[in-house]
């Protein structure tokens, strides 16, 4: 999805493969699995074009993102909901 964000010269578009730096999802299961390419493509995208060492950051908020690693587990919220939290 595309945002404008207005610029004293000109406008330029926000996207999410393009432009994002972290990502915080709320889905099931199923939309986990939906968004997972388009999430592989944006972490692509940022290792190819990144100057630095900057990876994506993916947060995901009680279910674990598909065939992927989390580099943490957060269960300290109230109840024990866990936060699966992903470096691309």
């Amino acid at each position: 999805k595309e945002m404008d964000v207005p610029r004293e010269d000109n406008e330029r578009r926000l996207t999410l493969l393009n432009d994002a730096t972290a990502v915080f999802v709320y889905l099931l299961p199923d939309g986990l699995r939906r968004i997972r390419l388009l999430l592989d493509e944006a972490a692509e995208r940022r290792r190819a074009t990144s100057t630095s060492n900057d990876k994506l950051r993916v947060a995901s908020y009680m279910f674990s993102l598909p065939d992927w690693n989390p580099v943490t587990v957060d269960r300290s919220a109230k109840g024990g909901c866990p936060v699966y939290l992903y470096e691309l």
